[in-house]
C-alpha cells in the first residue's frame, strides 16, 4: 500500500488490533500486511479493491475498536477486510511456519487410494443419507431440478 495515500497508519493500527501478535505468532503488521503482503492479497484478489478503498475511507483517524465498530456497519466492506487480514496472514510464510501449515505444499492423491476408500465404503452412510442442501430462496426453479 502506498504510505502517499495517508492511511498507511490507520490499516496498520487496524490489522494490529484485529491480529495482535502473541503466543509465537507475528502481529499483522510485523509480516507486512500494510504493505508487501496487502499487495500480494490485491493481486491475488483484485475484485477486493474497491472494499479496501472505502474501508480506508472509513477508518480514516479512528481508532482500532472505533475502526471496526464503522466497518462492521458496512457487511460488505468488513467481509472483504476480514478476507484479506485473515487470508493475507495465512500468506506470510513466518506465519505458516509458527503454525506448521505448509498450504503451498503438493499432496498428490493416488486414484487408487480414492477408489480403494469406495470399495470399503467409506461413503456409504453419505449415500444411503441422501442429498441433503438447502438452496437459496432466490434460486431459480431450474435450479430445485438439478437435485431431484
Amino acid at each position: 500500500m502506498s504510505a502517499a495515500n495517508g492511511a498507511t497508519e490507520d490499516w496498520r493500527a487496524l490489522i494490529d488490533h484485529l491480529i495482535p501478535g502473541g503466543d509465537g505468532l507475528p502481529a499483522a503488521s510485523a509480516v507486512g500486511l500494510h504493505d508487501d503482503l496487502l499487495d500480494k492479497v490485491l493481486r491475488v484478489r483484485p475484485d477486493l479493491r474497491p472494499d479496501l478503498d472505502e474501508a480506508l475511507e472509513l477508518i480514516c483517524g479512528l481508532a482500532p475498536a472505533e475502526a471496526v465498530v464503522a466497518l462492521r456497519r458496512e457487511p460488505t466492506v468488513y467481509s472483504s477486510v476480514s478476507v484479506i487480514v485473515a487470508g493475507g496472514y495465512l500468506m506470510s510464510n513466518e506465519v505458516t511456519a509458527a503454525l506448521g501449515y505448509r498450504y503451498e505444499e503438493a499432496k498428490p492423491v493416488n486414484s487408487e487410494d480414492v477408489l480403494r476408500a469406495v470399495d470399503d465404503g467409506l461413503l456409504d452412510g453419505v449415500v444411503e443419507r441422501g442429498p441433503i442442501y438447502r438452496l437459496p430462496p432466490d434460486a431459480p426453479t431450474s435450479a430445485f431440478e438439478a437435485f431431484d
